[in-house]
């Protein structure tokens, strides 16, 4: 970018200071309110999005550009479902028969089942990782809740057997101590990795909300080909995390006998269940393809 970031650069070109308030997303350029008119008055640019200038950054994940030849995206192919410039074109889709311009196959691809699934799908996993992290904070609450009570049992055990069994109580109770920050701390790191993922996914989220409510068919249908492998990925680790996921409880029972034969109070045991939080996507082959 030439100009200054708060520079309109069409009067920066001339020479002109202005600051800017707009940015054209399909120019990729910053404008001040005098060009942001000038700008839409050609009606090469009428069906230009102009956004506010605080905006520009906000779909920095949407390259307009093919990868390999820095051209633009002008074609889709069917047949490979590959977005393509001319020279992709030219270099290895020749003989392909399902070849159209990028502007037909995105055709109303915002109204289309494809975009609404794959918002749905990307707000179902920020969901399920914030419902994951409740649960992990749950279950911690309920596994400290546990371990103070069976540390009260261990008081009372202490009472009847006074003095000698008080180094026993105090070793027991270190032990639950042990075992619960064990437990606590690795669900609430499950907790915090549920929650950076959830932080991450609504980044894309959010960059995919915008171009719904500003940009174009077109930029919507490259996005959402671009973040295809993102949100497959995302979806896999998700599962993967879940299946993984189990909760942690404390079982007691005070041994028989304990006064007379001043053996540890119990046997101390952490139980594991699996999580109930379920993830049901709908699947991707059900929503509507591109042509």
């Amino acid at each position: 970018m030439g100009a200054s970031e708060s520079q309109c650069e069409p009067c920066s070109t001339l020479k002109k200071d202005r600051n800017a308030t707009s940015w054209c997303m399909d120019c990729e350029e910053s404008l001040c309110s005098y060009c942001v008119s000038s700008h839409t008055s050609f009606k090469g640019f009428k069906d230009h999005h102009i956004v506010d200038i605080k905006f520009r950054d906000s779909y920095s994940m949407l390259n307009m550009k093919c990868e390999k030849h820095g051209k633009e995206l002008e074609y889709y192919c069917s047949q490979h479902e590959v977005m393509c410039c001319r020279d992709c074109l030219a270099d290895n889709h020749k003989a392909c028969m399902n070849t159209i311009s990028l502007e037909s196959a995105s055709d109303r691809v915002q109204e289309s089942c494809l975009f609404s699934d794959f918002i749905d799908r990307l707000e179902h996993i920020s969901k399920t990782h914030q419902m994951i992290a409740d649960d992990r904070e749950k279950v911690a609450t309920e596994v400290i809740k546990k371990g103070e009570e069976i540390k009260n049992k261990y008081l009372f055990i202490r009472n009847q057997v006074i003095n000698k069994i008080k180094l026993l109580e105090k070793k027991c109770s270190e032990n639950v101590n042990d075992k619960m920050d064990i437990m606590t701390a690795q669900l609430r790191s499950q907790k915090l990795d549920a929650i950076r993922c959830k932080e991450k996914n609504d980044l894309q989220l959010k960059e995919v909300r915008f171009i719904s409510d500003h940009g174009s068919n077109k930029q919507a249908f490259i996005m959402v080909h671009h973040m295809i492998k993102f949100l497959q990925e995302s979806e896999n680790e998700l599962q993967t995390k879940m299946s993984e996921l189990k909760n942690k409880d404390f079982t007691f029972k005070i041994k028989d006998n304990i006064i007379e034969a001043f053996n540890p109070f119990g046997d101390l045991a952490v139980e594991e269940s699996s999580c109930k939080i379920a993830y049901n996507h709908s699947k991707a082959q059900q929503a509507q393809r591109p042509v």
